[in-house]
């Protein structure tokens, strides 16, 4: 896939249901194969196995933010699958650095053109989309790191 979403879609996660609503009728959207898959909280999604495949086999994965401030756990996912991540911008109400500030435009959507911009250009640079990933991630495992701080969680409860 070019990209891929799956997740819980609904009336408390606006940003979420607009995008998955407005983003088939884009004159663009024929131009790609995404994968989008939304449900609601009596459904289920994929098993974990299955999650992980797609996330793979995508060039990009797609994680909406659901509301204006909420940051998903999914972002982290995707990072730690060595992924590539594009959302929107519910993140831009968070700050985690003055490097992750340069890096915002690589992976930030501010509206469906952004969107498919940026999709198409990490469909057509597969060498920048994995640098990108490197330092995205490198970001993130400096201030979160789930080996090194539940190893350190583990010594507290112990």
């Amino acid at each position: 896939y070019d990209a891929f979403f799956i997740g819980l879609s609904n009336e408390l996660k606006p940003l979420r249901q607009k995008f998955l609503k407005e983003i088939p009728l884009h004159d663009r959207y024929s131009d790609y194969n995404i994968y989008l898959n939304s449900y609601d909280k009596n459904q289920g999604g994929l098993c974990k196995d299955d999650y992980i495949k797609m996330i793979k086999s995508s060039i990009v994965s797609i994680d909406l933010s659901g509301t204006s401030d909420n940051l998903t756990m999914r972002f982290n996912e995707i990072l730690f699958c060595n992924e590539m991540v594009l959302t929107d911008s519910g993140i831009l109400h968070y700050y985690v650095s003055e490097f992750f500030l340069k890096q915002i435009d690589k992976f930030v959507f501010k509206n469906h053109n952004d969107f498919f911009d940026l999709l198409d250009f990490y469909k057509k640079n597969d060498d920048y989309r994995l640098e990108n990933i490197k330092n995205i991630r490198k970001i993130f495992l400096s201030f979160y790191n789930p080996y090194t701080h539940g190893k350190e969680i583990y010594k507290t409860i112990i």
